[in-house]
């Protein structure tokens, strides 16, 4: 039977299922055919039919399964999937034309169907957009969409618009190219496009060819997607009177603050929100070019292009001095996501792009301009701005030499870069301290002593993913801890939320944390108070573990908090890992992974020397001395420890350097290096060891005979050392 006369059965029987129950009811239990006695009416015509071509094996899986009769669907597409692969391209592209893409595609996403069948339709389906969407096609109905046939036009616009979004370049060559009925056809074909067209004419927006953003806001207005609201909005603005004008203006600004927060919905033609780890389509504009470019990027980046696009144009219309600021800081925020969090960000940067980013990046060589678009966006909150603006400060040519103005001149007012070494954010912790320290010049100034605090919180990192749990339950504090372990997590057990919090100002590698209901509404609301109120624990996410009875109460009482919520307690290491992953995506851009944390208590190490050097009164040293203790078991940090140690003049230092080259279980590269900065210790500051100290080495280098060359040559260097120095003093 063909799939039209199946497809006509399935019609029918849908109208009329009365029809079939009569004939049941008629049939003799003796007489009924086992096979029969679990499949519908419908499904024994189909069955009847002898479906074999894959055309019509599609159709009757598709049938089958909408009137329940699964099993034999399933067997279908295993005879589908068993099918002799179609011999060229041009087979698959028959299949798909004769039945459209709806049925191939449910078959192709149905997890419940034999895999082969389902690669078999994605194998389909493949072969039409591959066809659908190819240049050379789409040039050519680009042609005949703007031709003076007028069935030819439609036919052409119909098989673009299957075609999707790549339809919209070849549409666009003509509109900047075309005559002027062959541009007025181009409008009509995009806006017949509709929805996937949105994205890459909201990239063609940022032109400075004011004819073709005209032409493009038009055709947005006419296509009415949510998503270009504001850029249509924005257009309107030259015609209103000044207080609708001021009133539409903090309207779009709001629409563009939520963008940077986060907080922007978008439509289903820029995609729907997801984790921080999903990917979405970019589009840009290329004006030298005329072309339209697109790559994957994070929603962030998505929401902080379209936040400068509608800033940039609300700016050009109304450019008072807030537009003017939000601007460059939806720029900044762009450029540094763009580059990535991780990657410092310059002035070349922000110049290097449109003429119009260029003409922006100028105004970032002026001080007072850069001051105050950072102050914005660090009291807006848009982080990767803010951030952005410190690394650009940076830079002492930008600055032009002015760094201790720069801090000084406020007197006895705490400079907002200092203020930002406070933030939650360690990035932004980071980039402030490097910028600080980069224009202060040995000065003093309001706020030095925070540095040092910032820097020796960021140095403790080993790079570690830790977690701490708080539980006063024994069982369950450490039945959690091993499903975290298990999963690949040093877990942390706490009785009380004060020891974990003490332990977590401590400690910078908590990533994550989770607090029993069981300490008591009052206790949790006390300790999440202090989590958030602390620039060092601010940032990290936290589970609430509940069970089915206090649930709706641990849910109300963390309303309010965007970095807590609520979990059941796992099962096992599986269902903990996917917790941990959730408690990560909710930190979203400001998580900062093990790599990235070991790199910043690098650089943390490399500007607490240059502090060392600087400012020589504003630190303790017996307060770094356990942290760089501690970094000379991570072969990363070991090196900058040493030197860190070097540099301080105390007798611990010494002493540390002495342990460290001493102690066989340390790589001998780095124990060897600590035996050379002894000496470079020594040579600077004299012999702080006490004699106890200086026998107990002699010993040392006594028990090393017998033992290897490089083993006897690190304590001979150290005894050495001090010889040399003692020498010295004699004379």
């Amino acid at each position: 039977m063909s799939s039209f006369r199946i497809f006509r059965f399935a019609f029918l029987l849908a109208f009329a299922p009365w029809t079939f129950s009569v004939v049941h009811a008629q049939e003799s239990p003796s007489t009924a055919v086992d096979t029969d006695s679990s499949l519908s009416a419908a499904g024994i015509i189909i069955r009847d039919s002898n479906p074999s071509t894959p055309a019509e094996l599609i159709t009757a899986i598709n049938q089958l399964i909408a009137f329940g009769d699964l099993e034999l669907a399933k067997k279908y597409a295993k005879q589908l999937g068993e099918q002799d692969e179609p011999e060229n391209t041009q087979n698959l592209l028959a299949i798909g034309d004769s039945l459209g893409p709806v049925p191939i595609f449910r078959i192709a996403n149905n997890a419940e169907l034999d895999s082969s069948a389902r690669n078999f339709c994605k194998n389909i389906l493949q072969a039409m957009r591959g066809r659908d969407t190819d240049p050379t096609r789409l040039n050519a109905l680009a042609q005949i969409a703007v031709g003076n046939n007028p069935q030819s036009r439609r036919d052409a616009l119909l098989k673009m618009r299957a075609a999707g979004t790549p339809a919209v370049e070849p549409l666009l060559k003509i509109l900047l190219t075309g005559s002027p009925a062959e541009q007025l056809s181009v409008k009509k074909g995009l806006i017949f496009l509709g929805a996937p067209a949105v994205p890459p004419l909201l990239a063609v927006l940022e032109t400075e060819n004011e004819k073709l953003r005209n032409n493009i806001a038009s055709i947005l207005t006419r296509i009415a997607d949510p998503a270009a609201v504001n850029d249509i909005r924005i257009t309107t603005l030259a015609s209103q009177d000044i207080d609708t004008k001021k009133s539409m203006s903090r309207q779009i600004q709001k629409s563009i603050r939520n963008y940077l927060l986060g907080r922007q919905v978008f439509s289903t033609a820029l995609g729907k929100n997801g984790g921080n780890g999903e990917q979405h389509t970019l589009w840009e504009w290329d004006d030298k070019q005329s072309a339209l470019s697109q790559r994957k990027g994070s929603q962030s980046l998505l929401a902080a292009q379209a936040a400068y696009r509608i800033a940039s144009a609300l700016s050009r219309e109304y450019s008072e001095d807030e537009n003017i600021l939000l601007e460059a800081a939806a720029l900044l925020q762009y450029e540094k996501l763009n580059k990535g969090l991780d990657q410092p960000l310059d002035l070349k940067t922000l110049m290097q792009t449109s003429k119009r980013k260029e003409k922006q990046g100028q105004h970032f060589n002026d001080l007072e301009f850069l001051e105050a678009v950072f102050e914005f966006a660090l009291d807006q909150g848009y982080v990767p701005a803010a951030t952005g603006a410190v690394e650009v400060f940076g830079k002492k040519d930008i600055t032009g030499g002015q760094g201790i103005n720069l801090l000084a001149r406020r007197g006895a007012t705490t400079h907002p870069l200092v203020t930002a070494v406070n933030h939650q954010d360690r990035r932004l912790r980071l980039a402030a301290c490097n910028t600080i320290l980069a224009l202060s010049d040995a000065h003093p100034f309001v706020g030095t002593s925070v540095v040092s605090d910032a820097l020796r919180f960021l140095a403790a990192s080993q790079g570690k993913p830790c977690v701490f749990i708080v539980d006063r339950r024994v069982n369950r504090r450490q039945s959690l801890g091993s499903m975290l372990k298990e999963a690949g997590y040093v877990a942390n057990i706490y009785k009380t939320g004060r020891t974990a919090m003490a332990a977590a100002q401590r400690q910078p590698d908590y990533i994550a944390g989770f607090i029993s209901f069981t300490i008591g509404p009052r206790g949790i609301k006390d300790v999440l108070h202090e989590f958030r109120t602390d620039s060092r624990t601010a940032g990290l996410p936290i589970g609430i573990l509940v069970d089915p009875r206090n649930e709706n109460e641990a849910e109300n009482m963390i309303a309010d908090d965007p970095l807590s919520t609520i979990f059941f307690m796992p099962v096992n290491a599986e269902m903990a890992g996917e917790d941990m992953n959730k408690l990560k995506q909710m930190a979203s851009d400001s998580f900062v992974n093990e790599a990235e944390r070991l790199q910043q208590a690098q650089k943390a190490l490399c500007l607490f020397k240059k502090f060392m050097e600087q400012s020589p009164d504003s630190y303790e040293p017996t307060e770094w001395i356990p942290l760089l203790t501690k970094s000379l078991e991570t072969e990363q940090l070991a090196v900058h420890a040493i030197d860190i140690l070097t540099g301080l003049k105390t007798p611990a230092a010494q002493q540390t350097l002495v342990h460290t080259a001493s102690n066989p279980y340390l790589p001998l590269a780095t124990r060897q290096i600590a035996a050379s900065a002894f000496a470079q210790s020594i040579a600077k500051h004299g012999i702080g060891l006490s004699k106890v100290a200086i026998q107990r080495q002699q010993e040392r280098y006594d028990a090393t005979e017998g033992e290897s060359p490089e083993e006897e040559a690190i304590h001979w260097s150290i005894l050495e050392s001090l010889n040399q120095a003692a020498d010295k003093d004699r004379n």
